[in-house]
């Protein structure tokens, strides 16, 4: 049964020690299924991330690629500081 069956379920449990968690999405690349709170270690951690996903080096990196790959709220708010 996948997981996001029981994730809907009142009556499950999930117990998960650090190392088996760190490849759920939540935990490894948390900016795409929620808002983060973005601090430097974050950045750089999403930033070659999306570096490494879409194979261009972390100066090309264009708005387009922050945007499609759950990066435009970072983004948003880092412009926003600019000003």
């Amino acid at each position: 049964m996948p997981a996001t069956y029981l994730q809907l379920s009142d009556n499950v449990e999930f117990v998960l020690d650090q190392d088996a968690a760190a490849s759920l999405t939540r935990f490894d690349t948390p900016w795409l299924v929620k808002d983060c709170v973005w601090d430097e270690k974050l950045i750089k951690k999403a930033v070659i991330w999306l570096s490494n996903r879409v194979g261009k080096p972390i100066l090309k990196l264009t708005e387009e690629n922050y945007n499609n790959h759950g990066m435009a709220h970072w983004r948003q708010r880092k412009a926003l500081y600019m000003i």
